[in-house]
């Protein structure tokens, strides 16, 4: 009976064990699905959201790039126009020559798609041709590309490759950033969460960037060029870290051939050569002036060709007297807006070349580009224009200075922050405000405006280079009910005059800072006119005093009454 009973207890002691096995599995199971991580593997080009093609997955300061660079025979490219916008935009295509263009400070640099040869250009540089391992622009169906090689020699950025899959991690912004060490292995997944796909493995002692921390997880970027997430519990306590700057890259010196002090520049209004002796009358009673332009070149064809009007005679009078001449080079003075010239490498060379060379001839001390209208189309042209020239300039120790609108996003194209690197002085033409062709009228240059134009130019250049350019004329404004709205420009007498003979009330404007008149006129007309004279003039002096300008310049003498000359004479005097 008893051996009964133990054969009888068997199946039960069996059946328990059996149940206690599938309650513990069952309980391991339900623990794995709650607390046990996923240690599914996401697919890295489906996650990098890369094709089977040539495009590599890019990280730009420690976020992901708005686009992909390319890889072409095992090397990095970035496209030209993004390479521009995001790396560095001194990269010139010159589309008549077929050719990439970068400058340098004392020369630049031409290569054309296909061809490993850097050939160096620019009367007097210091640089020379440079044969490379590899061609630095690269022509693809869709564009241009620039070697990345290329553009970390030139550029202050760093980076790094990684294959399967490739990528690249480019840093151009190395402020310090938040960084932790992995101090327990883990995996670095797609989002925050254990069940959440895994990227790669993480094994202690790693460093990596911490884009975002939060409460349990933190989202970090890994040296190596994956963004994920990981546990906070697994990383060390944050510190800042500051990333490396580039070992191939050097700072550009940019010299700059400056005379000691402020700088009092009046320009010269000439059409003829005939007119260049009345400049020692005109300047009798201008004792602050220290810099003239007289008006001599202007562009006449799409070669680079220049109209001449000027006179050593002039050079050699002015500098008896102490004064520089800043010959203004124009580009509107025949007629013609030209701009079409600034396209071709061989028309610009043209260009520099004769201005060089009759500058020197001349013992002229500088040079003042005036190139108006340009549109915006040929932008890149024209600041490419400057660079080359200002190189020249500076190899041959001349100034170049060049005059600019007041900065508003439609003439942007004229990059006044590159002319504020390349050029000794940027020069804001204060003035026209208000114009010919203005539907309402109003002052040549108002306060505001004149405060304006300089705020905004200081944004984005040094004061020490920048020169404020004042009107000697207004606009007389009249309207009628048979003829509308006209207006004519006029010098300070003249204006002056037109009020006293039509009796007109003249009171000070606080808005504008300016005197104004207004009323009926003698011939039929309701005339309005805002002034510029001593008192407009010595405001907007102590507006350039406060935000320490370099120079004060002035459009145009003989237009200028006797006694601004003191309101000049004040500012140069730092008062």
């Amino acid at each position: 009976m008893r051996r009964n009973n133990r054969r009888q207890g068997a199946p039960v002691l069996v059946i328990a064990v059996i149940l206690l096995i599938l309650i513990a599995a069952f309980g391991i199971s339900i623990y794995r699905q709650k607390f046990e991580g996923s240690k599914e593997r996401v697919d890295l080009k489906e996650y990098l959201e890369l094709a089977a093609g040539q495009d590599v997955y890019t990280l730009l300061n420690n976020a992901r790039a708005d686009f992909l660079c390319r890889n072409i025979d095992g090397r990095t490219y970035v496209e030209i126009g993004t390479a521009k916008q995001y790396l560095n935009d001194r990269f010139y295509y010159g589309s008549a020559d077929d050719a990439v263009f970068y400058c340098f400070p004392d020369g630049f640099y031409r290569v054309s798609p296909g061809e490993s040869v850097l050939h160096a250009l620019g009367e007097g540089t210091s640089l020379q041709d440079k044969t490379l391992a590899y061609m630095p622009v690269v022509r693809q169906e869709d564009g241009l590309f620039l070697a990345m090689e290329w553009i970390a020699e030139v550029t202050d950025l760093t980076y790094a490759e990684f294959t399967d899959p490739f990528r690249i991690k480019i840093t151009s912004d190395y402020t310090p950033v938040s960084a932790a060490d992995v101090n327990k292995k883990g995996s670095l997944r797609v989002s925050g969460g254990i069940k959440s796909e895994v990227i790669r493995n993480l094994e202690r002692g790693e460093r990596v960037t911490v884009i975002d921390r939060m409460d349990t997880w933190s989202k970090v970027m890994t040296e190596d060029c994956f963004l994920g997430y990981i546990e906070n519990s697994r990383l060390s306590d944050m510190y800042t870290y500051e990333p490396p700057r580039s070992l191939v890259y050097t700072e550009p010196v940019f010299t700059q051939h400056k005379p000691d002090g402020k700088i009092c520049m009046v320009w010269n209004s000439l059409s003829v050569p005939e007119a260049n002796p009345f400049i020692y009358d005109m300047l009798s009673y201008a004792a602050p002036v220290n810099t003239v332009s007289p008006t001599w070149f202007d562009t006449a064809d799409a070669e680079g060709n220049f109209t001449d009007i000027s006179s050593a005679d002039y050079v050699r009078g002015m500098h008896d007297r102490g004064i520089l001449v800043w010959p203004m080079v124009s580009n509107f003075t025949s007629g013609t807006v030209r701009q079409d010239f600034l396209c071709s490498y061989a028309s610009r060379a043209n260009a520099i070349s004769f201005l060089i060379r009759r500058i020197k001839e001349l013992g002229a001390d500088g040079i003042n580009l005036d190139f108006e209208n340009i549109d915006a189309e040929y932008g890149d042209d024209y600041i490419e224009f400057v660079r080359e020239l200002s190189a020249a300039c500076r190899n041959n120790a001349l100034t170049l200075s060049v005059d600019n609108y007041v900065p508003y996003n439609f003439n942007d194209h004229y990059r006044i922050d590159e002319q504020g690197v390349f050029c000794d002085y940027v020069v804001i033409m204060g003035y026209d405000e208000h114009y010919a062709g203005s539907a309402e009228p109003g002052s040549v240059a108002s306060i505001d405006y004149v405060r304006y134009g300089i705020e905004k130019t200081l944004e984005e250049v040094p004061a020490d280079k920048v020169i404020n350019a004042v009107p000697f004329y207004t606009r007389i404004w009249k309207a009628s009910s048979s003829s509308g709205l006209t207006s004519s420009a006029v010098g300070m007498q003249a204006a002056a005059e037109y009020i006293a003979n039509n009796g007109l009330e003249v009171f000070w404007d606080e808005t504008t800072c300016q005197n104004y008149a207004q009323g009926s006129t003698n011939d039929g007309y309701y005339a309005r006119i805002w002034l510029e004279d001593a008192d407009s003039l010595s405001i907007k002096a102590r507006v350039m005093q406060q935000n320490g300008l370099t120079g004060i310049a002035a459009w145009r003498l003989g237009l200028e009454s006797s006694d601004i000359w003191s309101v000049f004479a004040d500012y140069m005097n730092g008062n």
